[in-house]
């Protein structure tokens, strides 16, 4: 026996020592082999907030790629499952539920779309927990918040056993995006004739999509509430657009001197993916278009010279005036 393999024994057998050294030694032979499948997740659109939208609305925005790693099979059959899982809830394919069986060749990626994985999205093949699943089932929305969609091969003639593939995940977001904040006009406006009268406000969410927005201007009623106004009459004018402003002229409805108005702006995403919190609806903001003038006070005539005379008064109300002479 060499001095090697001597040493080794003496070491052996002391118990703790050789423990240690055996599993150094030999731990190689407990890693796992490497999965027969493996599991690729791709998300092109990664906020979406229906499910459905994975399926329907935008299939291509999912890729799930399967590849058979497996040198020693031409092909193999497996079934997949769902997991998509955050802010405390869970969405599983049932215990009982696989996908329609899947032929792999070695070798050969296998590239899935929301056409094709559409029925693991099919909330009757899910298990939900963390929430109500009628609740989930009235709107098909999640909450707020990052979740993880994955997806897990199993082998067809052992689907009640582990997996035969890595977990291949990838990370979606649900974002509720914040309504607008409106500038201007607030509290009394001039008056111009022609009406020349910029609204104005700021998106209240990063503008990486294409945003449309309306504006709707309501009349104030005396003594009704904002509520009552909005939910009683229609607006006094709608307009929508692509930018954060709209210059109100005379082409508009016409706009009463000392009357004031409420209005409010609606944020929209014109392609149904993107969610705006109060369903994209801003505060009302109020402005009166100009004010009636007070009477001015005062008023004098002093006489300057024979072809002239200096009219003075007290500015009780700040603003441009007008004066008339009428000859006798």
């Amino acid at each position: 026996m060499s001095n090697f393999y001597q040493h080794l024994c003496n070491i052996v057998s002391k118990p703790i020592i050789g423990i240690i050294l055996l599993c150094c030694l030999f731990s190689t032979n407990g890693y796992a082999q490497p999965f027969p499948v493996s599991v690729n997740t791709q998300l092109t659109t990664p906020s979406l907030p229906y499910l459905a939208d994975y399926v329907v609305e935008k299939p291509e925005s999912i890729r799930t790629i399967l590849l058979l790693n497996d040198d020693s099979r031409l092909n193999y059959e497996v079934l997949l499952k769902i997991r998509i899982s955050g802010q405390g809830i869970e969405l599983a394919s049932r215990a009982d539920y696989f996908s329609a069986p899947i032929n792999l060749m070695y070798n050969v990626p296998e590239i899935l779309t929301g056409f094709e994985l559409a029925d693991l999205f099919d909330p009757n093949n899910l298990e939900i927990t963390g929430m109500s699943k009628s609740e989930f089932l009235k709107t098909g929305l999640l909450p707020e918040g990052i979740y993880t969609i994955c997806f897990e091969a199993y082998d067809i003639n052992r689907f009640d056993e582990l997996p035969v593939s890595n977990g291949g995940c990838a990370v979606a977001s649900v974002i509720e995006h914040e309504p607008p904040y409106l500038a201007q006009p607030i509290g009394i406006t001039p008056f111009t004739e022609p009406t020349v009268l910029p609204f104005n406000w700021h998106p209240g969410h990063i503008n990486n999509f294409l945003t449309e927005y309306r504006l709707y201007l309501y009349k104030e009623i005396p003594g009704w509430t904002y509520d009552q106004i909005i939910l009683s009459q229609a607006p006094l004018y709608t307009v929508e657009t692509n930018f954060t402003t709209y210059p109100y002229g005379a082409s508009d409805p016409l706009l009463e001197r000392g009357a004031s108005y409420l209005w409010r702006v609606q944020a929209l995403d014109p392609a149904g993916f993107e969610l705006f919190k109060n369903n994209g609806f801003s505060q009302l903001a109020k402005f009166t278009y100009g004010q009636d003038c007070d009477t001015p006070l005062g008023l004098q005539a002093l006489t300057v010279s024979e072809s002239s005379q200096l009219i003075r008064w007290v500015d009780s109300s700040p603003g441009t005036y007008e004066l008339r002479m009428r000859g006798e």
